[in-house]
């Protein structure tokens, strides 16, 4: 799943080279992350509820990394920043692997007695879908057969939702009576990965700048 703003499909094809390790990667990290918790929870009410936030917060990174690639490279003009553009279409699979195993430790969640209002569920299933769709189409042969602009429509439309709903999460956290530290921080990096997409948009930086 690539990031909105690159300007061929095809940007960077013949450098990428990980795309299949962070796609491992995240489905792997995922699925230690549900195990380690499972494991160590302690069991009682509160197992599969843990799982399921501890499985979010890793998944959660990913985004965060994928969200922010392209503002990073314009601003900073850093090697390393060029690396996570060039290889943002792993990053936003491992996202998506990490992000299954957290439906996994949702769905574990409900199976055990825990529950949700409908609001919540219609919420993170339309997010499911716009990644799915994300997912199947982070291809060079979905590009041509989509368009460029559709495409894009569709990769623009679907980051923006998925970062609502984690800066919702994380944001809702903060104000909760028993709100932690690393909620905090989680809701503080959701809005600069934000804040670095709409200085980049509405300043036009990386027009300002010579390449």
């Amino acid at each position: 799943m690539k990031v909105a703003g690159e300007t061929s499909a095809h940007a960077h094809h013949h450098l990428r080279r990980h795309t299949a390790r962070l796609l491992g990667t995240g489905l792997a990290g995922g699925g230690l992350v549900l195990a380690a918790t499972l494991l160590f929870a302690g069991g009682g009410e509160d197992h599969w509820a843990l799982a399921a936030r501890h499985t979010a917060r890793f998944s959660a990174l990913w985004f965060m990394v994928a969200f922010a690639a392209g503002p990073l490279a314009r601003i900073t003009r850093a090697s390393w920043a060029r690396v996570l553009v060039r290889e943002r279409r792993g990053i936003g699979l491992g996202f998506c692997a990490a992000h299954t195993v957290h439906l996994a430790a949702i769905l574990l969640w409900l199976g055990h007695g825990g529950k949700a209002d409908a609001a919540t569920l219609a919420g993170g299933g339309l997010a499911y879908l716009f990644l799915l769709a994300m997912a199947a189409t982070s291809n060079d042969a979905a590009v041509r057969r989509l368009g460029a602009r559709r495409w894009l429509a569709l990769h623009t439309v679907g980051q923006f939702y998925l970062w609502l709903i984690f800066a919702q999460t994380y944001l809702g956290r903060v104000l909760a009576p028993d709100a932690r530290p690393v909620h905090l921080a989680l809701a503080v990096a959701m809005a600069a990965a934000m804040g670095l997409r709409l200085f980049t948009v509405l300043t036009r930086f990386d027009r300002r700048r010579p390449a």
